[in-house]
Formats: structure tokens, sequence, C-alpha cells
């Protein structure tokens, strides 16, 4: 049996983070909540200990599949996190 270079599956890529002030990531969240979904090219850069550029990835033609939002809960002190789930079109390394 051989095997063939063909069609390969990305799967999700999903993103926590603590709740900021900035509001774009949001904005393109809920536009993509209320139908108007834009694929965008999105680059996740991992940082040090320093906020030095360590790694970066690119999802290509990105869009907003899922997201929830912390539980807010007045009883205790924890960070509000949210997650965001986004498909793409590929993955590739785009170095530091």
């Amino acid at each position: 049996m051989r095997k063939l270079a063909g069609l390969s599956k990305v799967s999700n890529v999903t993103l926590k983070r603590g709740l900021t002030s900035d509001l774009s990531l949001w904005n393109w969240i809920n536009a993509a909540m209320n139908g108007n979904v834009t694929r965008a090219a999105v680059v996740i850069t991992l940082l040090d200990e320093a906020d030095n550029p360590v790694l970066s990835w690119k999802l290509r033609n990105a869009w907003p599949r899922r997201w929830s939002g912390p539980r807010l809960n007045a009883g205790c002190s924890d960070v509000a996190i949210e997650e965001l789930e986004l498909a793409h079109e590929g993955l590739e390394l785009a170095g530091a």
C-alpha cells in the first residue's frame, strides 16, 4: 500500500484569555454571531516571561465558530476567562 499526498484535515483552534477592555476581537465575534461572518488571517504569538515573541502561527481564512464568556459569580474572585474557538482553512508556522 502506498500513501499519497492529498487534502489535509485541519482542526479548529481554541483560545483562552482573560477579559480585556479592547473590543476589537469582541466586535468580530459579535458580528459573526449576528450572521455577518468575516474571514480573516489570524496570527497567534507565543510570548516568553518578558513578553518577547518566541513563535508565531498564522491561521488562514479564520472565523469565530464558538465563544463562551466567563461565569460571573460574585461569590468568588476567579479571573474572568473567555474562550474562543476558531475554524480556519490552514495553519502555518510564521516564525518569531
